[in-house]
């Protein structure tokens, strides 16, 4: 064999011991640090389909991260303005996570959330001052550390983002678990996630060619909000932030059109105004996890693009999710329940009214069979889910036990906790149980339609 051959043959035996190619650095990239490589030809991503999660090995030494305010000034705020300047230090002593062992930057930091905000263990959001990418996650400069206090399974938001990447959703955000000190105090074990944005391994649009990215949220917080005319749907401009007027009048228009057609269902001619398939993958994630603000409420994220329909690109903040809400009866109608029986998203819509996008398009044949198709697609692998779980459990626990020794709250009621078992091993039973509970209900119901 020549040596050109023998060197190809080699090179093609190295990457197929390789079995998660986002966990390798990238070309030029030190394994000192995680700066990412701004060379234009990056070494191509890994198809989203591919799971990396269960590629983690368990350690003795935890990936932790270590964040130091300048004068030791504390995060009081989750308005810009109140950004605090700080130091990050970023271990993964056995890289369990990626090649790269430390990183160490500056960053800004401010609180996040809006009810999150306001519970003991804070949420930050994270502005490194360069792109970096981060314990094998690229993030440009910007992520979040979830606290997940109320879930005290500190689960709910990865197992939802899994099935978001078996319904092969546009985008679905990483997520690390990681220990968590500020200014040398403990804060917990927290999950280190990629920040929603538009950025090419993110939010992938072209906002200077007229694209939007878009929040439907009843906080209605940003600086252009408006509510659609027929369902009351609260969308929200995220980028650009203040659209012009032809711009956003085009828009509303564009959202009129669409209530139209889905109210003349069945037979309605929405396919091409909406990513049906988007929709369709959306409403298994809403619906498997029965998120109380999954029907259009609240944290749901869509994209329009310049002669393209309006797609939901992906889902976000599922701490209240998966039979951890209990009021999810008294916020709807139609005999909705907390447990893991009986529909959510397909019967509700907004401000308890048995109307609205998905009740409409659950009145057209072709989409209901379109979502049988998927289902059945994706349902085997949907069933590894608590395997998945039990997978996480075993790689974070030494993390999620210092957790709890801080957080003394197993046992005891933290809005809106259905059920409080007493230990983490129940907590973690509760949600393996009502997972599977919700599969099996909506198994038979889905292909019963």
């Amino acid at each position: 064999m020549n040596k050109k051959f023998l060197l190809l043959a080699l090179l093609l035996a190295f990457t197929a011991g390789c079995s998660h190619k986002e966990l390798l650095p990238s070309e030029g990239e030190s394994t000192g640090g995680e700066v990412e490589n701004t060379d234009p030809e990056e070494p191509e991503e890994p198809h989203k389909k591919e799971r990396d999660d269960l590629s983690w090995h368990k350690v003795s030494s935890f990936p932790t991260i270590y964040i130091t305010t300048d004068g030791g000034k504390r995060i009081t705020s989750t308005e810009k303005k109140d950004t605090v300047q700080a130091t990050i230090r970023v271990e993964d002593p056995e890289k369990m996570y990626s090649d790269s062992v430390l990183y160490e930057g500056r960053m800004a930091i401010r609180g996040r959330g809006n009810t999150t905000w306001t519970m003991p263990k804070k949420p930050y959001r994270l502005k490194l001052h360069q792109h970096t990418k981060l314990l094998g996650m690229k993030g440009n400069k910007d992520w979040v550390l979830l606290a997940n206090y109320c879930d005290k399974s500190l689960l709910r938001n990865i197992v939802a983002m899994e099935i978001s990447r078996i319904c092969d959703l546009p985008w679905t955000p990483h997520m690390r678990t990681v220990e968590l000190y500020l200014n040398g105090s403990y804060q917990g074990s927290y999950v280190l996630c990629q920040h929603k944005e538009v950025a090419k391994e993110k939010v992938d649009i072209d906002v200077a060619a007229g694209d939007l990215y878009l929040e439907v949220d009843t906080t209605q917080d940003e600086k252009v909000c408006f509510e659609s005319e027929r369902w009351l749907i609260p969308f929200m401009f995220k980028d650009p932030e203040v659209p012009d007027n032809a711009v956003l009048n085009a828009f509303k228009a564009y959202v009129q059109q669409i209530e139209d057609q889905l109210y003349v269902n069945p037979g309605g001619k929405y396919a091409s105004l909406i990513d049906v398939d988007s929709f369709i993958g959306n409403y298994i994630v809403q619906e498997i996890c029965k998120n109380v603000d999954g029907n259009f409420r609240k944290s749901n994220f869509l994209t329009k693009t310049v002669g393209g329909p309006l797609q939901v690109y992906h889902v976000w903040d599922f701490d209240i999710s998966l039979g951890n809400c209990n009021y999810i009866d008294t916020q709807h109608e139609n005999g909705v329940t907390n447990g893991p029986e009986g529909w959510l998203i397909k019967v509700v819509g907004r401000k308890k009214k048995a109307d609205g996008w998905y009740p409409r398009l659950f009145l057209d044949p072709p989409f209901v069979e379109a979502l049988k198709k998927k289902w059945n697609e994706v349902k085997p692998e949907l069933d590894t889910v608590p395997d998945m779980i039990d997978r996480l459990v075993e790689l974070n626990q030494a993390s999620y036990t210092h957790n709890f020794q801080t957080w003394r709250i197993l046992g005891t009621y933290v809005w809106p906790n259905l059920v409080y078992p007493s230990t983490y091993a129940e907590e973690v039973a509760y949600l393996k149980d009502f997972y599977t509970r919700r599969i099996a209900w909506l198994d038979e119901n889905i292909n019963a339609l």
